[in-house]
């Protein structure tokens, strides 16, 4: 959305992607814009298979991913998953433990947050013993325990059991080094006498297990990451270092959620203000949509951006058919990165598919939005600006799909994480290049212009904004693998 533009002299050379004053588009409120073209018969019914095509192609992705969601969880390797939700609020107790702060109601939510997953419940078992003793981490492991049995002899199930018993050994050791909290009132001598005698005629305890060896302690490291490093600050002989790491983590991760806090309250009440101001705008018909520039380039309709979007979704289901053939057939875990990283760029060079189907490239420019208004540096900077208005003023809609996504979850008790959390723990160089590209890189790029740029040129060839843009962010929404619950949210982000 652009106020008008003031108009060019006569003197002045028209502008790439500024057609002549014919062209323009004259003010009218937003999802109101030229009429459509109409297509010949046979042109009509190309498009109309393409979209069937597309159609299938987004029903049987979002079909293969509600397939994964409902099947049998397998077990990942320790080593490779991630908690990611489970390890901030970890962080967030660890810091708002060192400041004092109460903690009360919070073990529930994190055995809640913990429940769906083995993993994250051993690691759980760790945040518990932080927050409320050694005591109640071995309550969680009697409790996880009989859940390992039963699930078989399957070699990482095994490996499962065995860090849970490191864990019992530090938890124990960890509980008896731990002082008894002193009564809260003073008892009476008898009653003290009778209590004392009742105490010496019980058992004695076991003896204390050995303490962890370092190889094992490494272990805990190595397959649990800052899990481990947690379980080894609780002993009481560890290296002073080792808690003061942990300690310091947990009091970064406070400030910048309190840095976050502040940031995004103000940006929702800047967004409210710049939400309501658009619709007044809308509503006084003072917003006017561009498309009809982009339109200018074309003296016909063209399925060639409809084809690219079929091509790239067509790719998308066939590259993970055949990583995951591959997979079953060949170790390739030291170049599956590198290897998915080749395989994505060069899907991603699809966008340029339309120019092999007649369009050239200041169409494809045009369409895909790659110019900045022929203003050069300027209006890459104004492009900007109004992304970020834009986002702003479009955080109460945001904030609607959320609200939106927690009912689905609280009416169908799915959940709506995405695989790649449990593949963001960066270990190397390696992990931290891949997670870079792909997401603040290679997502950007290829979803602009596949989705804001090739679908959503296609769609309003025929239709208008409001319904190119709930389509295109419909599309959007379910081909992400967070779920049917996770479609409102990522609608409204689209």
């Amino acid at each position: 959305m652009d106020q008008d533009p003031t108009p060019s002299t006569p003197s002045q050379s028209p502008r790439p992607y500024d057609p002549p004053e014919s062209h323009r588009p004259q003010m009218r409120p937003v999802g109101v814009g030229p009429r459509p073209a109409v297509p010949g018969a046979g042109r009509a019914s190309r498009v109309a298979g393409l979209w069937v095509a597309l159609g299938i192609l987004c029903y049987l992705i979002f079909g293969l991913q509600l397939m994964d969601h409902a099947g049998p969880d397998t077990l990942p390797d320790p080593a490779k998953y991630s908690s990611v939700q489970l390890k901030l609020m970890g962080r967030y107790v660890i810091g708002a433990k060192s400041w004092g702060m109460s903690l009360e109601g919070i073990s529930a939510q994190i055995d809640d947050l913990a429940d769906a997953n083995v993993i994250d419940r051993l690691r759980a078992a760790v945040v518990i013993s932080e927050i409320l003793g050694p005591t109640e981490g071995l309550n969680r492991l009697d409790h996880l325990d009989p859940l390992l049995a039963d699930m078989g002899d399957d070699e990482g199930v095994a490996g499962l059991q065995e860090d849970s018993a490191l864990l019992r050994r530090a938890f124990t050791l960890a509980a008896a080094a731990t002082p008894p909290e002193p009564p809260a009132t003073e008892e009476p001598a008898e009653s003290a006498g009778a209590e004392s005698t009742s105490s010496a005629e019980q058992p004695i305890a076991s003896p204390l297990p050995e303490p962890l060896t370092e190889a094992e302690r490494q272990r805990l490291v190595d397959r649990h990451g800052w899990f481990g490093r947690l379980t080894l600050a609780q002993d009481p002989g560890a290296d002073p270092a080792i808690r003061a790491e942990i300690v310091s983590g947990g009091v970064r991760a406070m400030i910048a959620l309190l840095c976050f806090a502040i940031i995004g309250g103000g940006a929702i009440l800047i967004g409210l203000a710049l939400f309501i101001i658009a619709m007044v705008m809308v509503g006084s018909g003072r917003v006017r949509t561009r498309y009809a520039q982009t339109r200018a380039h074309f003296t016909a309709p063209t399925p060639a951006f409809l084809e690219t979007t079929v091509l790239f979704l067509g790719l998308f289901i066939g590259i993970q058919i055949v990583a995951g053939l591959i997979g079953l057939l060949v170790d390739i875990e030291s170049v599956a990165k590198p290897m998915s990283l080749i395989l994505m760029w060069l899907v991603a060079l699809i966008a340029f598919w339309p120019l092999a189907r007649g369009v050239s490239f200041s169409q494809l420019r045009a369409a895909y939005g790659w110019h900045a208004g022929g203003d050069g540096f300027a209006g890459v900077v104004r492009e900007v600006g109004m992304g970020v208005v834009g986002y702003l003023a479009g955080l109460p809609i945001v904030i609607g799909g959320v609200l939106l996504t927690v009912l689905l979850m609280a009416l169908t008790s799915s959940e709506t994480t995405h695989p790649i959390q449990g593949e963001v723990e960066v270990r190397s160089l390696t992990d931290a290049i891949y997670l870079y590209v792909l997401a603040a890189i290679w997502a950007p790029l290829v979803e602009e212009t596949i989705f804001r740029g090739a679908m959503f040129h296609s769609l309003r060839q025929w239709t208008g904004l409001l319904a190119s843009a709930f389509a295109t962010a419909f599309v959007f929404a379910i081909i992400h693998p967070q779920g049917y619950a996770g479609v409102p949210v990522l609608m409204a982000l689209a």
